[in-house]
């Protein structure tokens, strides 16, 4: 399974496609490749500091239980974190409101602990610029 979850990570990052779609609650959310080899999200405009730590262990030894995102200064207030297995199915969504970060504890919507493995963020803010990434969750 591990190997399987390490060929998807190296298959996502390392592919070379003009879009994937990922289905959201209202509308689809758009990663485009980009000439660099980057892929990000439709706007090129980082909104994200930091993201740490990452792989995180949510295991509840006091070490590394959550993933802290934390945004810009540059960006208004009220960003949204989407964030998603590797099959594309949005699993949590976060709203820190007027924060400048917020934490994920490895579960789903519905409070259950998720499978190990790399999940897929996307940040939109308010003003409409975007952000994405990769997190690790190790068990």
């Amino acid at each position: 399974m591990r190997a399987f979850i390490l060929w998807m990570t190296l298959f996502f990052i390392q592919s070379d496609f003009n879009s994937i779609v990922l289905g959201t609650d209202r509308q689809p959310d758009r990663m485009s490749h980009d000439p660099s080899g980057i892929n990000r999200i439709n706007q090129e405009e980082e909104i994200m500091q930091s993201v740490f730590p990452n792989p995180f262990t949510p295991n509840n030894d006091g070490f590394n239980d959550y993933v802290e995102f934390t945004f810009s200064e540059s960006i208004p207030l009220k960003p949204v974190v989407h964030i998603f297995n590797l099959r594309g199915k949005k699993v949590c969504e976060l709203n820190p409101g007027s924060e400048r970060s917020c934490q994920w504890d490895g579960k789903d919507r519905s409070g259950n602990d998720l499978e190990p493995g790399v999940y897929i963020y996307i940040i939109n803010s308010e003003d409409g610029k975007s952000s994405n990434g990769t997190v690790t969750l190790i068990r």
